[in-house]
């Protein structure tokens, strides 16, 4: 029976090592990932915000357009 405990013993401990190991991979992979895509985020924001101005000015730009078509089309005699 001692020996059944021992062995119990161990194979917890094994474990119980092995379970902290891959939680010290798993801690180091999650930094290396985020070291990896911070630039991408970072990247990912700034192309976000130029787009969203782009597309502010060229609702501006329409909007002038279509107010310079109105009024041509207010001067033209029918």
């Amino acid at each position: 029976m001692k020996e059944l405990l021992d062995l119990l013993e161990e194979r917890v401990t094994a474990l119980l090592q092995e379970t902290q190991a891959l939680r010290q991979e798993n801690e180091t992979l999650r930094r290396e990932l985020s070291d990896k895509t911070a630039p991408l985020a970072e990247e990912n924001r700034s192309l976000h915000d130029a787009l969203a101005q782009e597309q502010a000015i060229k609702e501006t730009a329409a909007k002038r357009i279509d107010a310079l078509l109105l009024r041509i089309t207010e001067r033209i005699p029918e």
